[in-house]
């Protein structure tokens, strides 16, 4: 299991699941811009060493795809997916007792520590002086809906209320995002690539639900 972020950057970067960006670009647009082709196209993460207006690196795709997030979680994915399961029915501790008998120690490796001392204590900053990824204007964000919707099979009515319904997704999720941070203090990030999981999220779901019906009558 990693212990930090930098841990699972090496790792990607030692089996050429990643790619190193020396040039600089800026986090307001642009690096959403390159962050999405890549996820798009289902390629490695993007490491950017020099955003433009900050001091401070910035990663994206780390869990681009279902292979990279197989791959991350390759020595324990058993166990997170035991941990998961017992977090949506807690009840099947009980009925499964040898199934779950390590998902506790798990949880718990999973919780936030407290430290006196590390690198992390080194040194201090504050939010602002960290690159501000910027989120896409909705007309950008309608335009990727679009993109994305085109080869679906449904009629224009239902795209236009397939597209809808994911701008207000997003959109309201940045909102109570901002509400959680100015009400709790607490951060929740709401990128492109979140929008492009959303969207291909819905996708897959519609195709299994189709396939379902199918089945159902055949």
């Amino acid at each position: 299991m990693y212990r930090s972020t930098k841990n699972v950057v090496d790792d990607l970067r030692a089996h050429g699941r990643l790619i190193d960006v020396e040039e600089p670009f800026s986090p307001y647009l642009e690096i959403a811009e390159i962050q999405r082709r890549v996820y798009a196209r289902g390629g490695p993460a993007v490491y950017f060493h020099r955003p433009l207006g900050s001091n401070f690196p910035m990663v994206g795709n780390l869990f681009g795809s279902i292979e990279q997030a197989r791959f991350l979680f390759r020595k324990t994915l058993e166990r997170v997916r035991r941990a998961i399961e017992l977090k949506i029915d807690p009840k099947r501790f009980f009925l499964h007792p040898l199934r779950y008998y390590a998902a506790p120690t798990v949880g718990w490796t999973m919780m936030p520590k407290a430290v006196s001392s590390g690198r992390v204590m080194a040194n201090t900053t504050s939010i602002s002086k960290l690159p501000p990824l910027q989120s896409w204007p909705e007309d950008a964000l309608e335009a990727v809906a679009q993109k994305f919707l085109e080869e679906t099979d449904m009629t224009d009515e239902e795209r236009r209320s397939c597209i809808d319904l994911c701008k207000y997704f997003h959109v309201s999720t940045q909102h109570v995002s901002k509400r959680f941070l100015a009400e709790l203090d607490r951060h929740n990030y709401v990128t492109p690539t979140s929008y492009l999981e959303l969207i291909n999220t819905f996708k897959n779901l519609l195709e299994k639900r189709r396939s379902a019906l199918v089945a159902a009558r055949t």
